[in-house]
């Protein structure tokens, strides 16, 4: 039971802080799960697109900081071990984060987890998350998650794949006692280049909507906006590697 798959990634991007948000109500309206193979998936593209635009037309003042994110993940099946466990997969995700530019750390995520391939474009995961926030001003901030999440890779289009993962995550911090529920979704577009198969093309949106308040300091409704963009090189079938430009709101 060894590692099947090992990606690295990097990326040196400016992130946006959003001052305001569009009203809870608004924002819990926009939230649905795209379960992929159900007409209407390709129009969510534009959706989001125009939603992006209404969301950032809503902000007074954003505040720019330079961040260094750097991502490395592992991932392995349990067929050596049994036959019966060939849909099952095992992942593990380690991912510290800086700020100011790369100077001072910000966050390291810990990312275990576990799938099962329902089908050749869909699989579903469950996991656990280990978050160390390093806030510049107070103590250190400490939170776990729960998460399960719904992937589906669509059949390349004009060389063009398109992939959605719609994930449910339920958070705990121990600044407080309540659990705060959180839906995110994304959309991913990798295109290879066709003189250079290996080397892609890769952009990706996805939005952050809490389901409800808690008392450590979520609030019901829209939570923030990240959207990637940028190449991905596999050097061989065990590493990849991902440059991006990232911004967040």
């Amino acid at each position: 039971m060894g590692i099947k798959e090992l990606n690295v990634g990097h990326g040196r991007a400016p992130q946006v802080s959003l001052a305001a948000s569009p009203p809870a109500n608004s924002a819990r309206g926009l939230v649905r799960y795209c379960l992929p193979g159900v007409d209407g998936c390709w129009t969510l593209v534009v959706f989001m697109v125009v939603l992006g635009t209404c969301w950032r037309d809503a902000v007074a003042d954003p505040i720019e900081d330079g961040r260094l994110w750097v991502n490395v993940t592992a991932q392995g099946g349990f067929a050596d071990a049994h036959a019966a466990l060939n849909r099952w997969r095992w992942y593990l995700e380690l991912q510290p984060r800086w700020r100011e530019g790369g100077e001072e750390v910000d966050q390291l995520l810990v990312r275990p987890g576990v799938s099962f391939k329902v089908s050749d474009a869909a699989t579903l995961w469950f996991g656990y998350g280990n978050v160390f926030s390093y806030p510049a001003v107070g103590d250190t901030v400490h939170e776990n998650r729960l998460w399960q999440q719904y992937l589906y890779k669509f059949k390349p289009v004009a060389r063009v794949a398109l992939t959605s993962r719609t994930r449910l995550e339920e958070r705990w911090l121990k600044t407080g006692n309540d659990t705060g529920v959180r839906v995110r979704q994304m959309l991913r577009l990798d295109r290879p280049f066709e003189s250079r198969p290996a080397l892609s093309a890769v952009i990706w949106n996805e939005f952050f909507v809490n389901a409800n308040s808690a008392d450590w300091g979520a609030h019901d409704g829209f939570d923030q906006n990240r959207a990637f963009a940028g190449l991905s090189y596999m050097f061989a079938t065990l590493v990849r590697f991902n440059s991006v430009i990232s911004i967040s709101m």
